[in-house]
């Protein structure tokens, strides 16, 4: 049993989350209400805070802390960074600010926390607006980026307080958002990307080669094709279009191409091989 003398564990919203550390172990995140127990480093500020707690492969703890401020913190959303570091996401109840959060947007708003592999704080985000949002999904990219997934109401006053950049409506009552986090948790710069109507790859289903449109501006371009493993299994570098690589070799599937120029732009595209 891994406690204390209050509710502890996943509360109404089955908020329990859990993913493997790099040997036998476990990273837990759930919600807590106690001071005591197996709770040693909570600050006495209000309801229920996010708890996280490294077990060993026998449920003992090897370190625990807790993240929260004056109100109610429920957990939805676990996972490792590239970096080794842990990211958890949920969502913040009620308006008010205090102990790791510093802004708060009214009504439920989606929390994001940052730790590193030992649980100490590094930083959090809230995302929202003036009614009912939260993180479900936490997707760690190769880049030391992470993507949080989550669910608003779309229609939103405009004049209140709200994340930059939070949409402002959307296509229905409920909508999905997502946002891509840096490390430092800022909102992560988009990188920039090549006109998606720059270029072609044709015939696509293909069964035994295609043939690339590459853009109009002068340079090299890298065409990489990746499996959905994000392996690549085909790599090309040319200046000159079009460019046509065999595709007999591959099995059939769903592919990625990924085009990318000497500054830095990079697009996609899905290929499907027959």
């Amino acid at each position: 049993m891994l406690g204390g003398s209050m509710t502890d564990g996943s509360g109404f919203d089955n908020g329990v989350r859990a993913i493997r550390d790099s040997g036998s172990g476990f990273y837990v995140l759930a919600r807590t209400d106690s001071h005591d127990g197996d709770i040693q480093y909570r600050m006495p500020m209000g309801e229920e805070d996010l708890w996280l707690l490294h077990i060993d492969s026998l449920a003992n703890i090897i370190w625990e802390n807790t993240y929260g401020g004056p109100q109610l913190q429920a957990s939805k959303a676990l996972c490792r960074g590239a970096d080794g570091s842990i990211w958890m996401a949920g969502k913040l109840i009620g308006d008010s600010t205090g102990g790791y959060i510093n802004v708060n947007y009214l009504d439920t708003d989606g929390w994001i926390v940052h730790a590193d592999s030992m649980g100490n704080f590094l930083n959090q985000r809230v995302i929202g607006a003036n009614k009912e949002e939260q993180v479900d999904v936490l997707f760690p990219l190769s880049d030391g980026t992470v993507l949080a997934i989550g669910s608003y109401q779309s229609e939103l006053d405009p004049t209140m307080p709200h994340t930059p950049g939070f949409p402002e409506s959307g296509e229905g009552f409920t909508d999905i958002f997502i946002v891509r986090l840096s490390p430092d948790n800022d909102l992560a710069a988009e990188p920039p990307v090549i006109d998606d109507r720059s270029w072609a790859v044709y015939p696509n289903p293909s069964d035994k080669e295609i043939t690339i449109n590459l853009p109009k501006e002068k340079g090299l371009f890298n065409i990489a094709v990746y499996n959905m493993e994000e392996k690549k299994v085909i790599s090309r570098q040319s200046g000159i279009s079009p460019v046509t690589l065999s595709t007999t070799k591959l099995s059939p599937g769903t592919y990625m191409i990924r085009l990318s120029d000497e500054t830095g732009r990079s697009g996609s595209k899905k290929l499907t091989r027959l």
